[in-house]
């Protein structure tokens, strides 16, 4: 989502704008100057609004003449001060002069870079750290968080930890606490992380799980040399039971605490909990019942978890089938008439183009090409610069949508307030053809403006085999705990026209942007992906596009 620095400079205009009016009637003579330095913050704004490092490069040599103006007023001023000049008035301009100085939305809204309790005693820590995220957490009140009970359940465990300073139990116990708000924007860090990971999850069995829409839970990835495989299982193979329960209750029961952030959506939590369900400590043995597609009956075997098997593990989080791209978008024409572009991050690329001059230059090249239908596909798209969403989608409408506003915390009001908000206005080349967004569960923050955009523009799908991430904040804080551990979180919205919160997992995890046509997950489309290398999603976009002069099918 938006950078908090980028927010913060626009607040910072638009309130300082406002000052400087108000200095303006003040001053009498000098509101000429002032008046000036008004109109000179414009186009901070303006920058703000494209922010391309050119366009922000633009505007110094207007700040460089507000300088200049600025000091003008100060060596009138001096002239006052020593009876060289007869306007009193300059002294509120000199008085006035140092708030210049000072960043405007300090008196605004705060920059919650750090919080820092590291030489706090541990519980103090804890109970500063559980002040701030009650009071300034963006999504306290859509997640309905029960703070009383989060201090009631976690406080004990920091105390403990504390009285015999244990701090990987301290760690445990914030990452717990942490974990318990929804949100893949929330974060926590330690140094002792990887070696408690590797002691909790750092073994496996030598395969990997996929539930399939029909209900089955499938071996996708199998290591040739792991304890599955030795046992007899094959790829494909339906697992039945795990330690005498059904497979589905044992994923249903499934701890996500450690996966990397925690999960906006039940669909992602699904998801992750078929990753870590075949994740156990070393030596951990499992009694597991499963079905091979060619075998004549049900297996029951005990597999015992070993070290290592992190390759299988990483390719079902991570799962992606296309090949890796250095450049942040990317184009193609798939077959005539069907163009592809790739939106992999928001972020400028290695010579410094942009996202926006990037996709401006492929849709000129693929119209150029005759492509009638496009595909324009964000999987696994992490977010970055959220203004350039709505440029970038400028592209496929003819007409202003709204995109969002930016509502955050501050201290000053003590409630979130919105700031600004974005919208998407027309921009050249505009391409009216069909339009198929793609998208994935690792599609997140202001990756799923795409796809959120793409519900307001008629000639647009969304497709994927799931839904976006669900994690739509913006603008992380940090705040310093004991025993080097950090933890982020996001103290910025995203809000719709009716200053509803928009696409953020809510207090049942229901959240993202949903495909509007969800390619369905067969054993064979797994089969496709997993062994054959197949894009089965992109496949399927292509089909829809097979006549880019007809509706979407």
């Amino acid at each position: 989502m938006a950078d908090a620095g980028q927010v913060l400079t626009a607040s910072a205009l638009v309130l300082w704008g406002g000052v400087t009016a108000l200095l303006g009637l003040t001053l009498g003579a000098a509101s000429v100057r002032v008046r000036l330095a008004l109109w000179l913050t414009m186009p901070g704004w303006v920058a703000w609004q494209e922010w391309s490092q050119l366009e922000a490069l633009s505007v110094v040599p207007l700040y460089a003449l507000l300088v200049l103006l600025l000091l003008a007023s100060l060596l009138e001023g001096l002239a006052w001060w020593r009876g060289a000049a007869k306007r009193p008035r300059w002294l509120l301009a000199l008085v006035a002069l140092p708030l210049w100085a000072v960043p405007p939305f300090e008196a605004w809204v705060v920059a919650f870079d750090a919080e820092d309790h590291r030489r706090d005693r541990w519980t103090d820590a804890f109970d500063g750290l559980h002040e701030i995220l009650e009071q300034r957490y963006a999504f306290g009140a859509h997640k309905a968080i029960d703070w009383d009970g989060l201090r009631e359940r976690f406080r004990p465990q920091v105390a403990e930890a504390e009285s015999t300073g244990d701090e990987e139990a301290l760690y445990l116990a914030l990452r717990r606490y942490v974990f318990s708000l929804p949100d893949g924007h929330v974060s926590i860090r330690s140094p002792r992380h990887e070696a408690l990971w590797e002691e909790a999850a750092g073994a496996g069995f030598g395969f990997a799980l996929l539930a399939l829409d029909d209900g089955a839970v499938v071996t996708h990835l199998l290591e040739d040399d792991g304890p599955a495989a030795r046992a007899g299982m094959q790829w494909g193979a339906e697992v039945l039971t795990w330690n005498g329960q059904p497979v589905r209750a044992a994923l249903q029961a499934v701890s996500t605490v450690w996966t990397s952030r925690p999960i906006a959506t039940q669909e992602n939590r699904a998801l992750v909990q078929q990753q870590l369900l075949t994740r156990a400590p070393a030596g951990t043995r499992l009694e597991i019942t499963f079905q091979n597609r060619d075998g004549p009956s049900p297996q029951t075997v005990t597999l015992t978890a070993r070290s290592g098997g992190l390759d299988t593990y990483w390719a079902s989080v991570h799962a992606d089938v296309r090949a890796p791209v250095e450049a942040p978008v990317t184009h193609e024409v798939l077959r005539p008439g069907v163009g592809y572009v790739r939106v992999d991050s928001l972020e400028h690329s290695a010579s410094g183009q942009s996202p926006p001059e990037a996709l401006d230059q492929a849709l000129e090249d693929l119209v150029a090409q005759g492509v009638r239908g496009l595909i324009l596909d964000v999987r696994g798209n992490r977010g970055g610069m959220d203004q350039l969403v709505p440029q970038m989608m400028g592209h496929f409408t003819t007409q202003e949508l709204y995109y969002e506003g930016v509502t955050v915390f501050s201290p000053l009001l003590g409630r979130f307030t919105q700031l600004i908000s974005l919208r998407v206005e027309p921009r050249p080349p505009v391409f009216s053809g069909p339009l198929v967004v793609l998208v994935d569960h690792r599609t997140k923050s202001s990756g799923e403006g795409f796809a959120l955009l793409a519900k307001s523009i008629p000639s647009a799908r969304v497709m994927g085999l799931h839904a976006t991430d669900g994690s739509f904040g913006m603008a992380e804080a940090t705040v310093h705990m004991p025993a080097g551990i950090t933890v982020g979180f996001p103290w910025g919205q995203s809000v719709d026209g009716d200053g509803a919160v928009q696409v953020e997992g809510d207090h049942a995890l229901h959240g993202g942007v949903q495909p509007d046509v969800r390619v369905p997950l067969t054993w064979e489309r797994a089969r496709a992906m997993y062994l054959d290398g197949r894009d089965v999603v992109l496949d399927a976009a292509v089909v829809s596009l097979r006549d880019s002069d007809k509706p979407l099918r």
